[in-house]
C-alpha cells in the first residue's frame, strides 16, 4: 500500500506526533496510576502504565488515518482503544481490592493500637514489646512489626504485598505508606 500525505503534512511531522502520542500516554497513565493507586499499588500502577501501550498505539492509528488516509490503521487504532479500556477497567478493579484488603487490614489491627495506648495511659510509656500487652495478640497471618522510637512513640507497621509497608503514625491516627 502506497502512502498518500496530505498536502500540509511530512512524515517527520508524523513521525513527532508519533513521539509525541507515545509521551503523552506514558505520562498520562502514570499520572491515573499515582492518582488511582498511590505510591504503594506497585502492581495496580504498572497495569496502568501496561494500559500506555494501546492506547498509543490507539493514537497512532488515528494518527496514520488523518496524515496517511490508512482506514485499516484507524480500525485497528480503535481495536487497540478497547484493549486499553479493558487494561484500565483491569486496574480500576484491581486497585479496589487492593485498597480493601489493606483496610481490612488496618481494621484487624485496630484492638493492637488501642491495647498499646491503654497501656501509654496505665503504665506512662509504651511497652518495650507486643507481648507485654495483656489479652491482644497480633493476627498470626499478618507480619506485624513493633518498635519504640526515639523520641517516645512506637512505630506499628504490617507489610502487604511482600514489599509495601504500612505504618501507623500515633501522633496523628493515620496509617501510612512506605515501601
Amino acid at each position: 500500500m502506497t502512502a498518500v500525505y496530505s498536502t500540509t503534512e511530512t512524515p517527520l511531522s508524523y513521525a513527532a506526533a508519533a513521539c509525541a502520542a507515545w509521551a503523552t500516554s506514558v505520562l498520562a497513565m502514570a499520572c491515573v496510576a499515582r492518582l488511582n493507586c498511590g505510591v504503594t499499588c506497585l502492581v495496580q500502577g504498572a497495569i496502568f502504565l501496561l494500559a500506555a501501550v494501546p492506547l498509543a498505539l490507539g493514537a497512532l492509528g488515528l494518527l496514520r488515518q488523518k496524515w496517511f488516509h490508512d482506514h485499516a490503521a484507524f480500525r485497528r487504532g480503535m481495536y487497540y482503544f478497547i484493549v486499553f479500556v479493558l487494561f484500565a477497567a483491569d486496574g480500576v478493579y484491581r486497585t479496589n481490592v487492593h485498597r480493601t484488603q489493606i483496610e481490612a487490614q488496618e481494621q484487624t489491627l485496630a484492638p493492637v493500637i488501642t491495647s498499646i495506648e491503654q497501656y501509654h495511659a496505665t503504665h506512662g510509656a509504651y511497652p518495650m514489646t507486643l507481648e507485654e500487652l495483656q489479652g491482644t495478640a497480633t493476627p498470626p497471618h499478618m507480619r506485624v512489626s513493633y518498635a519504640l522510637d526515639a523520641d517516645g512513640g512506637y512505630r506499628l507497621m504490617f507489610v502487604h504485598d511482600a514489599i509495601v509497608q504500612h505504618r501507623y503514625v500515633p501522633g496523628t491516627h493515620q496509617w501510612v505508606d512506605n515501601i
